[in-house]
């Protein structure tokens, strides 16, 4: 048996004197053995490349827009806009990796309820 490869997560990141704000992520799911690896990993990288390991994608990311409150286009996912995100946002680091693991959990959990 294989768990889906990519499993949905929200991310909502923590923005200094705002509302947090909601990102969706596609992450990829890695197995309990797969999971050790990756975390071992953790010290050795910088945090968006570590990180990098397991997102596919995300969605609800967008440039400041002109006014306050507003937002501009959408911001593709890559290496370099996450390094952003996690520069610009302090805690946004940690709001992903919980995002990743609660969704990985959450994949595991669903596909145990369809065995029972």
């Amino acid at each position: 048996l294989k768990a889906a490869a990519i499993v949905p997560g929200v991310a909502n990141i923590t923005r200094p004197g705002e509302d947090s704000q909601p990102i969706s992520f596609q992450f990829r799911y890695l197995n309990a053995e797969e999971l050790q690896a990756f975390m071992s990993r953790a010290d050795n990288r910088p945090a968006h490349e570590w990180l990098a390991e397991v997102i596919e994608s995300w969605d609800g990311v967008c440039e400041p827009g002109a006014e306050p409150g507003q937002f501009g286009p959408e911001v593709p996912y890559s290496i370099e806009a996450l390094e952003t995100l996690f520069s610009e946002f302090p805690n946004a680091f940690r709001d992903v990796l919980d995002a990743y693991l609660r969704a990985r959990l959450e994949g595991l959990q669903k596909n145990s309820s369809r065995r029972s």
